[in-house]
């Protein structure tokens, strides 16, 4: 008898994986490539992030970081945190961020408990968070891969790479300095951690749910850390608003069973949405004010712009979000963005245009997905999440700013991811061709990535000087009086002071209402010694802005050095009149009083500043020689 030959066991393909692409088939290396592995992954994400922002870490305070940082009494004490009512008598503009970013500010606070005001914290804190934010990214990409829907496409395989290149593109992109140099803008890196951290959870969640035998406990514990997560998103900036929609889109794309009882599984997030609302409005108003606010909320956070042509405006600048991402030129802190008053202007029609092609191919590649191109789905998706991230910023609400590059953090993971999977697709669609062409986007990626890093270095290069920052504004936006006026306030610091007085000139010809360009100006022409040209800004100023206390105050220190003291006296007076916390002004006013023998009125100013500012040592000291000099009688 022959023997029997036994045939050799064969291991079943999953659908949708060609025998070629399998590790182990023939042309493929038997060793996993450094490439695959996660751990090596996350060392070139973190290796990536610190060179590119290794010039950023000695970066002063820019714009409005002095006030809402270094000037802010609610960063310099944590009480506040715990107890939020102490804060009452502070400035609203404090107390109102205090509520709505409540763990933005939390985290400044406990840097400056650690560190006070030197940046090196800061700057450390935030670009942790753009690392762990990578870091989600890759993961969220790799669960999204292994979900009901994904699972067994002909991307899979490649999903880890895919995964890769998205987080090193996001994490090197220089649009993204905004949003971690700029100190003050961590809030929008830091609602992105959230956010994805809760997308990430509850994917975990779902896939841990699909397991048979599965710990309860686990289970459980991923649901909980992921609505904690929802909720710690939303009290941390106002476009955490989208995370419940955000998802409810995913489930649907990317999980299968019956609809009702998966959206049911939704409602503990969708309850969260009530928390921004009501912290913006004030659960404490009157319950009419909290219904006018919700009817008309652009009433709340602005004035000046109508909806309607904020609305036009936005389709323009989410066409110049796009443009930065796919190319990074001509980056600005503050725009000259023009206002477009019409539905019916090219430019605004056109974008609109452009918009809604985007979406009708999203719409399409979503229905094409269900039976064939299933890797077509996350394209669609990361469209809609870019979309709908942007929403409450560029939508009819008006905002102060009409663009910040900032604000395309959270969206840019969308549009990355999604612009990853579309080259992959093409790689393999041309692979029958081009044998290589999977290792040649590999190292295209890998230069695209190292060149994405060096422009984030070079515009990080701009972030570390005022001087830099605000010339690079003026050059690239010179009708903008506000660039204009906060490089003269540059000059002004490093004691350029010639320089200065042009920067504020030309604010001053771009828009003759700045007061407060007329009052640098007054200001440096008094250190100049040229006192009267100072007063002459200085009350023109006040013709802009008399309710401004600042120009009183140097009014009346300008006409105590002239001994105009009646001048003086009504200066300080009117100064304190609007502003009757400031010790200074209390002070210089008893010294006024001093040189005319009003020594009563004079103590009492003193004791004022006191009262205020206990730690005022020239006030201190002006009091005990008062004393000195006019011992009060003793009692029997």
């Amino acid at each position: 008898m022959g023997k029997i030959k036994r045939e050799k066991k064969k291991t079943p393909i999953p659908s949708g994986v060609t025998k070629e692409s399998l590790p182990g088939a023939r042309g493929s290396k038997t060793q996993r490539n450094r490439l695959s592995r996660p751990v090596f992954h996350y060392l070139l994400i973190l290796v990536i992030a610190v060179l590119a922002y290794s010039n950023s870490f000695d970066s002063p305070f820019q714009w409005d970081e002095s006030d809402f940082i270094v000037r802010n009494p609610i960063v310099r004490n944590l009480e506040y945190f715990w107890a939020p009512s102490q804060a009452k008598g502070i400035d609203p503009d404090y107390t109102m961020f205090l509520k709505t970013r409540y763990l933005g500010y939390l985290t400044f606070a406990l840097n400056y408990q650690l560190n006070g005001f030197e940046v090196l914290g800061y700057h450390v804190f935030n670009v942790a968070i753009h690392l762990l934010n990578a870091i989600l990214v890759y993961l969220f990409i790799r669960l999204t891969f292994q979900t009901p829907f994904l699972r067994g496409s002909r991307l899979q395989e490649g999903s880890t790479l895919i995964a890769l290149f998205s987080a090193l593109l996001f994490v090197s992109h220089p649009v993204q300095t905004e949003a971690v140099t700029y100190i003050f803008q961590r809030h929008a890196s830091l609602v992105t951690f959230f956010y994805l951290l809760c997308v990430v959870l509850y994917v975990q969640w779902r896939l841990k749910n699909e397991e048979k035998g599965g710990s309860l406990l686990h289970s459980l514990l991923l649901y909980g850390s992921s609505f904690l997560a929802c909720i710690l998103a939303m009290k941390t900036k106002e476009n955490a608003f989208t995370l419940p929609l955000s998802l409810t889109v995913y489930e649907l794309f990317f999980f299968s069973g019956p609809k009702k009882k998966r959206l049911l599984r939704l409602i503990p997030f969708y309850l969260t949405l009530a928390i921004i609302p009501l912290t913006i409005v004030g659960t404490d108003r009157p319950f009419e004010k909290i219904i006018g606010h919700i009817v008309d909320p652009a009433s709340f956070l602005t004035k000046g712009v109508p909806q309607e042509v904020y609305l036009f405006t936005q389709f323009r600048v989410l066409a110049t979000y796009m443009r930065l991402l796919f190319l990074p030129i001509q980056q600005n802190l503050d725009y000259d963005y023009p206002l477009y008053q019409s539905f019916l202007i090219p430019q605004v029609f056109l974008s609109l245009l452009l918009h809604l092609v985007v979406l009708g191919v999203a719409v399409y590649l979503f229905y094409r997905s269900r039976r064939t191109l299933r890797d077509w789905r996350f394209i669609s998706f990361g469209i809609l999440w870019f979309y709908l991230t942007l929403s409450v910023e560029s939508s009819i609400i008006p905002l102060k700013m009409i663009i910040c590059e900032y604000r395309i953090y959270l969206p840019s993971v969308g549009f990355l991811s999604a612009g990853m999977v579309f080259l992959f697709i093409v790689a393999q669609k041309l692979k029958p061709k081009f044998q290589n062409s999977a290792k040649y986007l590999i190292g295209l990626l890998l230069v695209w990535s190292v060149l994405l890093g060096s422009l984030t270095v070079a515009r990080n290069e701009v972030w570390r000087d005022p001087v830099s920052l605000w010339g690079d504004v003026a050059r690239k936006s010179p009708s903008n009086a506000r660039g204009h006026y906060n490089l003269g306030l540059a000059f002004a610091k490093k004691g350029r002071l010639e320089e200065a007085i042009q920067a504020f000139q030309t604010t001053l010809k771009l828009d003759p209402r700045e007061a407060k360009a007329r009052l640098n100006l007054g200001l440096i022409y008094d250190q100049q010694g040229r006192s009267e040209e100072a007063i002459n800004e200085l009350q023109a100023a006040l013709t802009v802005d008399p309710k401004d206390a600042n120009i009183h105050y140097n009014l009346g220190v300008i006409f105590g050095r002239q001994k105009r003291l009646e001048e003086a006296v009504k200066a300080f007076q009117m100064a304190l009149g609007l502003n009757p916390g400031d010790a200074s002004a209390h002070n210089n006013l008893g010294v006024i009083y001093v040189q005319q023998g009003r020594l009563e009125d004079a103590m009492t100013e003193f004791k004022a500043a006191l009262r205020i500012d206990p730690d005022h040592g020239t006030a201190r000291r002006n009091l005990q020689k008062l004393l000195d000099q006019n011992p009060q009688p003793r009692g029997q």
